[in-house]
């Protein structure tokens, strides 16, 4: 047992006599004014102790403070990402919706002797009309017929959208022999 808790016993300190210039305590033979300053100590002790519990409450309630603000930071960032998010348009495939018309399509003109006739004579003002029939209205198109060896490009200029391309050879019908390839562009509006 510490000397301070022996010291300051409450029955001990019940029983001392401030009158006297000396008591036996503990079988100790101490003196008022080392009893005083004992108890300043062990005053100044209890209000360490104080202290620094109430420093541990406030670190601990800085650190409630910082995880407060920082679930309120993710919480306007989230927010504000989803807000984001929220006002972009949603990009759907169509791709797969796109192609399979564009076959359809170039299946019913490869059919068609008249169509093919105007292929091979490289007009395509028929199978423009035959196409705009065939395709919903929010896409746009165009046609271009070549010649098998070139690259059949986009005769519209079309920027910042997807073009959807498909291409079909036309290599006679039953009196010429004349290859041409219609290539079939698709963006949407």
């Amino acid at each position: 047992m510490r000397l301070s808790s022996l010291l300051f016993s409450s029955a001990k300190l019940k029983s001392f006599n401030k009158h006297q210039k000396s008591e036996d305590f503990c079988g100790l033979k101490i003196s008022v004014e080392i009893f005083k300053l004992l108890k300043k100590i062990e005053k100044q002790k209890i209000e360490q102790r104080i202290n620094k519990k109430m420093r541990k409450i406030k670190i601990n309630r800085k650190a409630w403070l910082r995880i407060l603000e920082a679930f309120l930071a993710v919480i306007i960032v989230l927010s504000a990402v989803l807000t984001i998010m929220a006002k972009q348009k949603p990009k759907t495939d169509i791709s797969e919706e796109v192609y399979e018309k564009q076959r359809q399509v170039l299946d019913i003109i490869s059919k068609n002797n008249d169509l093919r006739n105007d292929i091979l004579m490289q007009d395509n003002t028929r199978i423009n009309n035959i196409i705009s029939n065939l395709i919903p209205g929010n896409w746009n198109y165009s046609t271009n017929i070549c010649n098998i060896s070139l690259i059949c490009h986009n005769p519209k200029q079309v920027h910042e959208t997807e073009v959807y391309t498909t291409e079909i050879i036309i290599t006679s019908n039953l009196t010429k022999y004349a290859p041409k390839k219609l290539r079939f562009f698709v963006w949407a509006k």
